[in-house]
């Protein structure tokens, strides 16, 4: 009999000792529990603000695409009136060429006139001279032949 009984105390210690694991193990379980909720919580967090980053990312790549797009569009659209303008500057600095080249042959030409004026205003002028000398020459012969 003292056997069973210390085999049931040993048995009662033991039931005792398994049931406060048990107890703490349930605790331990609740912890786990509570910890994985909260931690499923959290992730729910995580994934909807991954989400709404995603969402704002996709905005935000939709709209620097389109603004790439305008500016593209825009400097495009100016790269073309440069373009023509630039073409323009090239027509009217041809058109000045021209102007320059034929303003150069006029002032040529007008040279070369000058210098046939001036070789015959020194010819009229030898002649005129040859006539005074001859002028003088028969006012002499007057002077001398009145005389």
């Amino acid at each position: 009999m003292e056997e069973r009984t210390a085999d049931a105390t040993s048995a009662e210690d033991t039931a005792k000792r398994l049931s406060s694991e048990l107890s703490s193990l349930q605790d331990q379980l609740r912890r786990e529990k509570d910890r994985l909720t909260q931690v499923d919580k959290q992730r729910a967090g995580y994934e909807q603000q991954i989400r709404d980053l995603q969402s704002r990312l996709e905005e935000t790549e939709a709209n620097a695409a389109k603004n790439s797009k305008k500016l593209t569009q825009k400097l495009e659209q100016r790269i073309a009136e440069m373009e023509n303008t630039l073409d323009a500057e090239h027509r009217r600095c041809e058109e000045g060429q021209k102007a320059i080249r034929k303003q150069e042959r006029r002032v040529g030409e007008l040279l070369s006139q000058v210098e046939e004026e001036q070789r015959l205003k020194a010819q009229l002028q030898d002649n005129v001279d040859q006539m005074q000398q001859k002028l003088k020459t028969f006012k002499r012969q007057v002077e001398e032949a009145v005389c």
